[in-house]
């Protein structure tokens, strides 16, 4: 498949439909086990491009970040090319009052998906907050949950995870 083809995917076509019809986007990813593919392959038809993908190499998945806030989860084929997606993490409320797409990008040294930059988009404007080292599984959802507590709150993560589940 065509590089650019592919980052337009993940870098333009997902954050622009999301920003635009965050309800759409929300109910089909979560009542559509398929729909990564589906979009993409739909793309590919229309460049005359062949999807190498499968159905399998992608995943949807939502996460109860806390009571109010829920964390969709997109996961990618393992990217061949500098800055595509492993993954891509969208923050939000069920108002759409506080949301934030990240996007979790193979980048230079990161051969091994070990340790890759955590970027943001937000309309237009891409944001890069730097790279994320993979100590742990979930490293990555980590780092952009500490960004969108304090962008989208003014709070430390800790200290909106306190609040939200008590002192232990």
């Amino acid at each position: 498949m065509n590089r650019d083809l592919e980052y337009t995917f993940q870098h333009f076509l997902l954050p622009r439909f999301f920003n635009e019809q965050k309800e759409t986007f929300v109910a089909v990813a979560l009542k559509e086990p398929n729909f990564l593919y589906d979009l993409l392959n739909m793309l590919c038809n229309d460049q005359n491009e062949e999807n190498p993908y499968s159905k399998e190499d992608f995943k949807s998945e939502p996460i109860k970040f806390t009571k109010d806030i829920l964390v969709l989860a997109l996961t990618f084929p393992k990217p061949k090319d500098i800055p595509l997606c492993y993954k891509q993490y969208i923050f939000f409320d069920w108002e759409y009052e506080h949301t934030q797409y990240f996007c979790i990008e193979k980048t230079i040294g990161d051969e091994e998906g070990l340790s890759p930059c955590v970027c943001s988009w937000d309309g237009e404007k891409h944001n890069n907050y730097g790279r994320v080292e993979m100590k742990y599984e979930d490293s990555d959802l980590i780092r952009c949950a500490e960004i969108f507590s304090r962008n989208a709150f003014g709070r430390e993560l800790k200290d909106l995870l306190r609040e939200e589940f008590g002192e232990e």
